[in-house]
């Protein structure tokens, strides 16, 4: 019924703990591994575990690393015979919340009523969730975009909440993602790059330290938009940040009440007023701040970006008893 679908390289030593969940779903009946040049033992271990394999390093540039991830998914969807793809990574584990669930009668139904694919939630590192189309009609989908690639265009999907995926990477001997992002998207000329890689690429400027760089090409993306509407909050959100770490902690309250006037249903961005106000030593402000946060209680339904869980109730507490220990 569905075939799961994963690109790797050098994953070896995470490949059986994969295998090992999608072998405990009934209705996934095929794996199909795409190895885009591994060095180790990821197609052998791959094979060994019951997987259809192929190698396939067309989409690798000058230094062996690949360099059109939406190229490599859609060789890996080609590889597989159901007519539902599951998009899996080599460092998920998928998680059977409720066994009984038939998901092969849900889809079915769904594909009724013209639904082509379905988002499931992500957990990553047990602080963040995110929400990502994880099921897809064979031949229908495709993705784009050479790094945090997508899928497009749109179409009529539902959220399957009987399953979800923990993703737990295991990065040591590896490539690490903001290296990959900014090997892959700085090769790119600028004119040549879309909406959304001026986004990654600006938040990886900004998660490796980059902070000027990072503020440019946030506004460049801001400049260039509209892109995803979760991207364009979180870019106000990261540019604010970039603000605040080169000193300019005026200019980064004004861009995050920017981002909130966008949309406030959102702690992460109340948590970080609140700590802009915590710094400057307001404490009143900054609790106002963290109040909202926890009132807010639980991530917006229509997430999909990263949301930081322990924004919507530990942290913001956390800071109210570090500013008023007295406090319940």
């Amino acid at each position: 019924m569905i075939s799961a679908c994963m690109i790797a390289r050098n994953e070896e030593a995470v490949l059986p703990r994969v295998l090992a969940s999608l072998a405990a779903a009934p209705a996934i009946t095929e794996v199909c591994v795409l190895d885009t040049g591994s060095t180790d033992r990821t197609s052998e271990v791959a094979r060994d575990l019951g997987a259809r394999v192929e190698r396939w390093d067309e989409g690798n540039d000058k230094t062996g690393y690949l360099a059109d991830f939406a190229a490599a998914r859609n060789r890996s969807l080609a590889m597989a015979t159901n007519p539902w793809l599951m998009m899996v990574d080599a460092d998920d584990v998928l998680k059977v919340d409720d066994p009984s669930a038939d998901v092969a009668a849900w889809l079915t139904s769904a594909h009724a009523e013209g639904v082509v694919a379905a988002y499931m939630t992500i957990h990553d590192g047990g602080h963040y969730r995110f929400q990502q189309i994880r099921f897809m009609r064979a031949g229908v989908v495709q993705y784009v975009g050479r790094v945090h690639e997508y899928p497009k265009p749109s179409y009529p999907s539902r959220r399957w909440e009987a399953w979800h995926v923990e993703h737990l990477p295991d990065k040591r001997g590896k490539e690490g993602s903001d290296p990959r992002v900014l090997r892959i998207l700085q090769a790119i000329p600028p004119r040549e790059r879309t909406v959304r890689d001026w986004f990654y690429l600006a938040r990886s400027l900004w998660s490796s330290g980059y902070h000027g760089a990072g503020i440019d090409a946030f506004n460049e993306y801001l400049r260039r938009g509209p892109g995803f509407p979760e991207e364009g909050l979180f870019a106000r959100y990261y540019l604010a940040d970039c603000h605040e770490k080169i000193g300019e902690r005026a200019k980064a309250k004004e861009v995050i009440c920017s981002a909130l006037a966008v949309d406030p249903r959102y702690a992460e961005l109340h948590c970080y007023l609140g700590d802009l106000f915590f710094l400057d030593g307001h404490f009143k402000q900054a609790r106002v701040c963290y109040e909202l946060a926890v009132h807010i209680g639980k991530p917006p339904d229509d997430a999909l970006l990263f949301v930081d869980l322990t924004k919507y109730g530990n942290y913001p507490r956390s800071m109210i008893r570090r500013m008023y220990p007295d406090t319940p």
